[in-house]
C-alpha cells in the first residue's frame, strides 16, 4: 500500500509526531524531543499491529491514533478519516489530510470540532 501524498508532506516537515495524546506514526522510529528513551511510532510496524487486531482495517492505511480514534486512509476511495477506535463512527472524512490533523488537534486541546469538520 502507498502512503499518500498529503501524509507525505507532512512526514517530511516532521516523521511522526506525538503530543498531548495524539499520535501520527513516522517513516520510521524517532526518539523524542526531552525523552530520548522514548521513540515516535514507525507507520509499517503499527499497520500490522492494527491489521490484526481490526481485521476490517484491510486495505486501509492507519495514520495514527489517540486514546479514542483511529486516522485513517481509504485507498481505494482517497479518503481521509478519522474513526472511533472500534467502532464504526466516522467523524471525519475528506480527500485531504489537513481536516484529519485538525481534527486531532483540535481533540488534543479540547477545543470543540469546527461546525461542517467532517464534510472538508
Amino acid at each position: 500500500m502507498q502512503i499518500p501524498d498529503d501524509y507525505c508532506r507532512f512526514l517530511r516537515r516532521t516523521d511522526g509526531m506525538e503530543w498531548n495524546g495524539v499520535c501520527f506514526y513516522g517513516a520510521c522510529a524517532t526518539p523524542l524531543v526531552g525523552a530520548e528513551t522514548h521513540k515516535t511510532r514507525e507507520i509499517v510496524a503499527e499497520n500490522v499491529d492494527l491489521h490484526s487486531l481490526f481485521p476490517d482495517y484491510r486495505g486501509v492505511l492507519v495514520l495514527g491514533d489517540s486514546s479514542m480514534d483511529h486516522y485513517l486512509f481509504y485507498s481505494e476511495t482517497s479518503e481521509f478519516v478519522v474513526k472511533a477506535a472500534g467502532s464504526a463512527d466516522v467523524f471525519v472524512r475528506s480527500p485531504r489530510f489537513e481536516p484529519v490533523f485538525e481534527y486531532a488537534a483540535r481533540t488534543a486541546l479540547g477545543i470543540p470540532k469546527r461546525r461542517g469538520l467532517e464534510d472538508i
